[in-house]
């Protein structure tokens, strides 16, 4: 019998690509953060606090910075984000502009659909925080839970 030791097993984090319900060829790639790499990002962005009435120094969380950051770590990138798209997730000016134009990744544009839409950021943490869509032997369920997310969202309507 083989003696393994568990910390050379256990990676940190892995990313992989996910098709967005209902907007075909819309793929995000999103890493799953280990328990040890969400506790490091949360002490990045835990600020010191003084309470003037008790004169005592408390860690609180720099939401805006945790979130910059949590973005940072877990959307990797996109592709395939057609304009006609963004009106699933946000209200949007009328305008001349060719809907299957794609908006193009970047770090400023995760965090404007993260801000701006409770469907995308509620989307991007039920993801990222189920460990079954980020291991080998759920290739197929990844597939078969992001079909099962716009059936809910039918059955919703």
């Amino acid at each position: 019998m083989a003696e393994y030791n568990l910390a050379s097993l256990i990676l940190p984090e892995k990313t992989v690509s996910f098709e967005f319900p209902d907007c075909p060829g819309f793929e995000i790639e999103l890493t799953f953060l280990g328990k040890d790499e969400m506790q490091k990002l949360q002490e990045r962005c835990t600020v010191k606090k003084l309470d003037a009435r008790t004169r005592r120094v408390y860690p609180q969380l720099d939401e805006e910075k945790f979130l910059d950051e949590y973005v940072r770590s877990t959307i990797k990138g996109w592709k395939g984000f057609k304009i006609k798209y963004l009106d699933t997730f946000v209200l949007t000016v009328e305008g001349s502009y060719d809907e299957d134009d794609t908006v193009n990744y970047s770090h400023e544009n995760a965090m404007e659909l993260i801000k701006n839409s409770s469907l995308f950021d509620g989307w991007v943490s039920d993801m990222t925080t189920d460990l079954s869509n980020f291991t080998k032997s759920s290739s197929k369920k990844k597939e078969r839970k992001s079909k099962d997310t716009s059936k809910d969202k039918e059955q919703a309507a």
